[in-house]
């Protein structure tokens, strides 16, 4: 009997059916002969360098990766080498673009440009304002500071116009970000997304596409990101509760699953305006990853595309399912994903481990719950079929139950291969009775990078 576990169902004490998605464990799309998918090892992160501080984003350009570490704005070069451009203040997660000539950054409620003929410059100019986003758009720097939406002089961008204010028409509430693709602006409101064009003039140079907006908003500065030539955003519209979005034309279609709305309706409205969205490209697979301040969501969209059921993961960098990943602000540079750490760590995506700057993390997942018609059965043989074998480190799998969705078991072990043993078989002989329905658990904590293919099991049915 073949057991599905791309994605399982758990219970809570509210007596809701739950989805119960895979932890550090990528679905994958493959028709091996064995499945017409798996679940993989996501990519580890492996350390190449130190920062002079927290993680706060980074942008590629001009084939050079740039972040901002602490309070400093660095470049790190191909060979790993952490060079200081300047002090950029304190703030959160910052807003990074760039124009033909400048790198623009937006730390703090502050605005500066760095290119290499001057070096690092803070925008001076009282008529800038607070700024809580930076967008450059058809030769503009533009800015806003949640009421107004600002843009810097077309010849002379350390300068601003007052005369030249603009804001969003369509709705009041406050603005909470900026976008720009296909030709088009986007200004994100909280309950709203305005689409606005350049029509050039002497006031405000961009005018609202009134038939355009979108009756979607968005939480927070980076909770946004280009995604599938569109914006994936965070939030929703008025008077409802937080989701993950994908803006379409004049309206938007909802891709998160309960689990993740539950996650991102416990967050305070604080944490909620820092939810952080980001892409990510890897092989045939498009992957958007939400994170929060205990986890991250990532979202599988050509699975998802083939599957009934909105398919989901969680990943963490920890020994349990609430430990913050620290594989945030990934950049493509260098023929390699760079990401930064909230310890001032510099890492990289990588294939050929499971670990997060040296250290083991756990994976896990559930299947759906086994039933027959009520008859009840006897669990004789489990076995997980996949790549045993592969990691750094001997490993061993760890396998529950439950028969009520919400409790489980305690764990009973078995080895999944010495480092090199590939044809290890991994299989219990559990003996278990349910009299209605039960849930199948497998989890670890080392350094495997077993991918799972199928779940076989030898289950007697009871009359």
């Amino acid at each position: 009997m073949r057991i599905p576990i791309v994605s399982g169902i758990k219970t809570n004490e509210h007596g809701d059916f739950l989805n119960s998605y895979p932890v550090n464990r990528e679905p994958v799309l493959k028709d091996t002969g064995v499945s017409d998918g798996y679940l993989a090892c996501p990519p580890g992160i492996t350390q190449v360098g130190t920062g002079p501080g927290p993680d706060r984003g980074g942008i590629a350009w001009n084939n050079r990766c740039f972040r901002v570490m602490g309070t400093k704005l660095v470049m790190i070069t191909s060979e790993w080498v952490v060079r200081v451009l300047g002090d950029v203040g304190a703030g959160d997660i910052c807003s990074l673009s760039y124009s033909f000539d400048n790198l623009i950054v937006n730390s703090g409620d502050r605005l500066y440009y760095w290119n290499d003929a001057y070096g690092l410059r803070q925008v001076d100019d009282p008529d800038l304002g607070a700024v809580i986003d930076a967008q450059w758009i058809d030769g503009y720097t533009m800015t806003t500071d949640g009421a107004y939406v600002v843009v810097t002089d077309l010849n002379d961008p350390m300068s601003v116009n007052p005369l030249r204010y603009g804001s969003s028409e369509e709705s009041p509430d406050p603005v909470t970000g900026l976008g720009h693709q296909h030709g088009e602006g986007y200004v994100f409101n909280r309950y709203t997304i305005q689409v606005i064009q350049n029509v050039g003039g002497l006031g405000f140079p961009f005018q609202t596409v009134k038939t355009a907006t979108i009756p979607y908003g968005c939480v927070g500065p980076q909770a946004k990101c280009k995604f599938l030539g569109t914006y994936a955003f965070c939030g929703g519209d008025e008077g409802s509760a937080p989701g993950i979005y994908l803006m379409g034309a004049g309206d938007a279609s909802k891709i998160s699953s309960g689990e993740v709305d539950a996650d991102l309706a416990a967050l305070s409205p604080g944490d909620l305006t820092k939810v952080w969205l980001e892409p990510r490209s890897v092989a045939d697979e498009q992957r958007l990853i939400v994170h929060l301040p205990t986890r991250s969501w990532g979202f599988a969209s050509q699975v998802a595309r083939r599957s009934s059921v909105k398919t989901w993961s969680v990943y963490v960098s920890g020994t349990t399912d609430a430990a913050p990943y620290q594989g945030r602000g990934a950049v493509y540079c260098y023929g390699k994903w760079i990401v930064g750490s909230q310890d001032g760590k510099i890492g990289v995506l990588d294939t050929a481990t499971a670990q997060h700057f040296g250290q083991d993390v756990m994976w896990r997942f559930d299947t759906t719950l086994l039933y027959n018609e009520s008859n009840g059965g006897l669990v004789h043989e489990l076995e997980l079929i996949g790549t045993p074998g592969r990691g750094n480190a001997d490993s061993r799998v760890l396998f529950s139950y439950t028969k009520d969705g919400e409790t489980w078991s305690v764990e009973r072990p078995t080895s999944s291969g010495k480092l090199g043993e590939r044809r290890k078989r991994v299989t219990w002989r559990p003996g278990i009775r349910f009299e209605q329905y039960m849930g199948l658990r497998f989890r670890g904590a080392d350094g495997s990078l077993m991918g799972v293919a199928r779940l076989e099991a030898q289950i007697e049915g009871l009359a």
